[in-house]
């Protein structure tokens, strides 16, 4: 069947898919080109590169001129602009360094927030893509449907390097002037997942080999959410959650918490509670970071849901030893997870102790009782309902499952720690909703740096 006649005005509208493509296309490169002009009169603008003469010259760098720079637009499109340079002024004699490498600096590109050359947009949609995506590769292919055509190499380095430079600030960077304000009900959950961890073996290399090789153990990478609530327990949906997590050791893990909760304003919050499940790991540390935070007033839940799990292991056990028939199984169940609600643990080690006909069975839901609810503290349940205190953990839960588990978990994903820590980072502020605020808060920290002198590690090398 022929087109209408109608499709030879309007060729583009034939193959929609293609045509939206091409016509996009076209603006995009108009686009670069009007930032190309604004871009570069900046630059060139004697106002601006006295600013920066200002600045640098105040930690002992010198301009040297215009240069040509090719930089990246978040079209991917590639342009060449004159730059300021700047270069470390050379020392008086006698004080010269030894193998002394001089490097010339864009202090302006610094300024706007480039990143090796690459435009903050670029970066920041770039970045997105790797960190949601399944994979680098995938990314890639997404992009190119967008007109940014960047192979896999490129795009792995970029996110790296942007994770790089936000994670300078990493405590502070995705934070917002809401968490400093007064009266705050502040929930903070925590809990682990799975992710394999790469290492290279020790020792040589193989015969005929250029690689000594690799373990490919699973870790336990930590994660903590932490939300406000309202009066009534719920959570706060106007409140942007925040989210971060380590695979590195457990102290490294609680300092990066503390980290993030010193930012809040804890000495004038509401309430402040920790929920989590029954990990030792975790209880044994609160006391000593609510120290550290010199907080005395906080509140400490074991998510209500694992209690409960492991309070049915109890009556499995009492089942399994005969000392409760099949047939009131379920009522004595009812009954048991009523002492729970009301943190009547003793009622249920006495109902055990008159219960249990044998001592191995005795003894072995005694213990089950003694080690995972000794804390009667934690599970006050129905106390912490009454104050709308949140007794379930199921934020953190759902955290590790978008965070971790849907792109760092797999049996043939292997993770350099650091890489995976960088993931971990940018996946939670992208999936908390503070991707906005973490790129601002990066760009003040950018021109921070370099009002207060701060010129190491700086990424704009010629």
């Amino acid at each position: 069947m022929s087109l209408p006649v109608i499709f030879k005005e309007y060729p583009n509208m034939n193959n929609f898919h293609k045509g939206e493509q091409e016509i996009r296309a076209k603006y995009m490169r108009q686009a670069d080109e009007e930032i190309h002009e604004e871009l570069q009169a900046l630059l060139t603008s004697k106002e601006f590169i006295a600013y920066l003469k200002e600045i640098a010259g105040k930690c002992g760098y010198k301009y040297e001129g215009m240069r040509s720079i090719q930089i990246r637009l978040s079209s991917g499109n590639s342009i060449t602009v004159k730059s300021p340079t700047f270069l470390k002024a050379k020392p008086k004699k006698g004080k010269r360094k030894k193998n002394r490498k001089d490097v010339i600096c864009h202090f302006g590109l610094e300024f706007l927030g480039f990143i090796e050359r690459k435009s903050p947009l670029l970066a920041s949609i770039c970045t997105q893509f790797a960190v949601i995506s399944p994979s680098f590769e995938i990314a890639t292919k997404v992009l190119k449907e967008l007109n940014i055509e960047v192979n896999h190499t490129f795009l792995r380095n970029l996110a790296y390097n942007f994770a790089s430079e936000a994670m300078r600030e990493r405590s502070s960077v995705a934070l917002d002037s809401r968490i400093k304000q007064k009266g705050l009900r502040i929930l903070i959950c925590i809990d682990g997942g799975r992710v394999r961890e790469r290492v290279a073996k020790k020792g040589r290399k193989k015969k005929n080999s250029n690689m000594h090789g690799f373990t490919t153990n699973w870790r336990e990478p930590r994660l903590f959410t932490i939300h406000i609530v309202d009066g009534n327990g719920k959570i706060d949906k106007n409140f942007k959650p925040v989210y971060d997590g380590s695979l590195k050791k457990v102290n490294s893990f609680m300092d990066l918490l503390y980290n993030y909760l010193k930012e809040f304003n804890l000495a004038e919050a509401c309430d402040i509670t920790f929920c989590a499940d029954g990990a030792e790991w975790m209880w044994d540390r609160i006391p000593q970071l609510a120290k550290r935070l010199n907080i005395t007033n906080y509140n400490r839940v074991l998510d209500y849901t694992h209690a409960k799990q492991n309070l049915k292991q109890i009556s499995d056990m009492l089942l399994e030893g005969k000392s409760i028939s099949l047939k009131e199984y379920d009522k004595v169940s009812k009954q048991l997870k009523e002492y729970l609600w009301n943190g009547q643990i003793h009622l249920i080690k006495e109902f055990i102790e008159s219960r249990a006909k044998y001592k191995r069975c005795k003894a072995k839901a005694l213990k089950k009782l003694n080690n995972y609810f000794g804390d009667i503290e934690k599970f006050q349940y129905s106390t912490f309902k009454e104050k709308n205190i949140p007794i379930g953990s199921g934020t953190v839960e759902s955290a590790i499952r978008r965070v971790l588990n849907l792109r760092i978990k797999g049996s043939g994903l292997f993770w350099l720690q650091e890489n995976a820590e960088k993931i971990i980072f940018l996946r939670s502020q992208l999936l908390s909703g503070r991707w906005n605020i973490m790129l601002g808060n990066m760009m003040k920290t950018k021109r921070n740096r370099l009002h207060n002198r701060e010129f190491k590690d700086l990424r704009l090398a010629a």
